[in-house]
């Protein structure tokens, strides 16, 4: 499939999802949460020495939870937020992870900044290899699936990043 083909069949599914594309982070989880009849949480947090993608999704058994590296600038923090909720736009489900498969620092990590013990773990979007490494998985998200969710996370991006007229924080909003 030609990249335009892919941006065209993203744009439309972005607007038969949510034909009321919001113009905030914080109306865009809202609009999520209803539309998958569940609460998002978006947490923005420091990995310390965590080799952790810049962005995680999180699908918990009530819940989901999209984790962004505070380490980024606040506008690569919208392209991420974009790109993790482009998985829930796109209707792709994460990989389920049982709990009792997290190693290492990563249970630390998800109790400290998630408020999660890994038993509470459900399944993790673990679409990078370091990330699959502690788990023990070499198996990682599809590349059709990780380019349609950039895809739409970049028009997401790009709709946001257009509402910008008090500027990135008040993009970011409470979230």
């Amino acid at each position: 499939m030609t990249e335009a083909r892919l941006v065209e069949e993203c744009r439309d599914r972005l607007h038969t999802v949510l034909p009321e594309l919001p113009r905030t982070i914080a109306g865009l989880r809202i609009a999520l949460e209803r539309l998958r009849g569940r609460p998002i949480r978006v947490v923005v947090g420091d990995p310390g020495d965590l080799a952790l993608p810049t962005g995680l999704w999180l699908q918990l058994r009530h819940r989901d939870i999209v984790w962004v590296d505070r380490r980024t600038s606040p506008m690569h923090q919208i392209v991420i937020i974009g790109h993790e909720f482009g998985h829930m736009v796109c209707g792709h489900e994460p990989q389920p992870v049982d709990g009792k498969e997290l190693t290492g620092p990563l249970p630390a990590f998800a109790d400290q900044q998630l408020g999660l013990s890994a038993a509470h773990i459900t399944a993790i979007m673990g679409r990078c290899s370091d990330l699959r490494s502690w788990l023990g998985r070499a198996d990682c998200g599809s590349g059709e699936q990780e380019q349609e969710a950039e895809v739409t996370g970049r028009l997401i991006a790009e709709h946001l990043l257009a509402e910008l007229g008090g500027g990135l924080s008040d993009l970011l909003g409470e979230s």
